[in-house]
């Protein structure tokens, strides 16, 4: 039994190098980029007895996503390189997943990690991934309000939705606006965002990726993706400036 991970360490390495040989680039993209586990998966107790291992490897967000499609046949393609690399062992493997990285939660200063969410968007734009472009961002903006929120000490539930946030966090500025003016321009600016996040939560429900990475569906213009992925951008914007009026 394998007690530490030189063993796989090794083996990820020639797998690595034997992909590149074959200029299987996809799969030797994920095995130089993905940290790694290993599970027991069963012992087989026959002859001198043989353990079986789960490789789970794990990639961050975008480069998980941008898989697509492609992760299975990712996944064969690894195995099969792996396992040439095995004959003379006593410890095989039985499956090879790759899983997206539980990422610790961003360390939220201004507006960097909606920023850097804009900046995976893009890739994922010139790679043709319009719907992995879209949840990105709207997934930020999700955090990014939330964020704020609590920031403010603005009590909200974890299932509200996009909307009832918003609503939440201009009722907040509107309460602590310097002039009475500009508490109703505030609130006539969001709520009328409030709308346009409601149209763009629903395509976000249609475009949301699977764990598996599969796609309940697609956007289906570039143009749609784009014209969200604004919206949400100016709106973000426009919230950056009202947060630096009120500090």
């Amino acid at each position: 039994m394998v007690d530490n991970d030189k063993y796989w360490d090794q083996l990820i390495s020639e797998g690595l190098r034997f992909l590149q040989e074959q200029n299987n680039d996809a799969a030797a993209a994920v095995l130089k980029k993905a940290s790694f586990d290993v599970e027991h998966s069963y012992h087989d107790s026959w002859r001198w007895g043989t353990d079986y291992w789960a490789l789970i490897l794990y990639l961050k967000y975008r480069d998980y996503m941008a898989l697509g499609e492609k992760k299975e046949q990712i996944e064969r393609d690894i195995m099969s390189a792996l396992v040439t690399f095995q004959k003379e062992s006593r410890d095989l493997l039985s499956t090879v997943s790759i899983r997206q990285l539980a990422e610790e939660p961003a360390e939220w200063k201004d507006v960097l990690p909606f920023q850097k969410a804009s900046e995976d968007a893009e890739l994922f734009m010139s790679e043709g991934n319009y719907d992995c472009a879209f949840d990105r961002v709207y997934t930020a903006f999700s955090d990014y309000i939330r964020h704020l929120l609590t920031e403010h000490g603005v009590h909200f539930e974890t299932d509200d939705i996009m909307s009832a946030l918003l609503t939440k966090l201009h009722e907040h500025y509107c309460s602590h606006a310097q002039q009475p003016d500009a508490g109703d321009r505030i609130r006539t600016i969001l709520l009328s965002t409030e709308g346009l996040i409601d149209t763009i939560d629903g395509l976000r429900n249609n475009t949301a990726a699977l764990p598996d990475g599969q796609l309940y569906g697609k956007l289906l213009e570039k143009r749609e993706a784009r014209l969200a992925i604004g919206l949400l951008n100016s709106i973000v914007d426009y919230i950056e400036d009202v947060e630096k009026e009120q500090s």
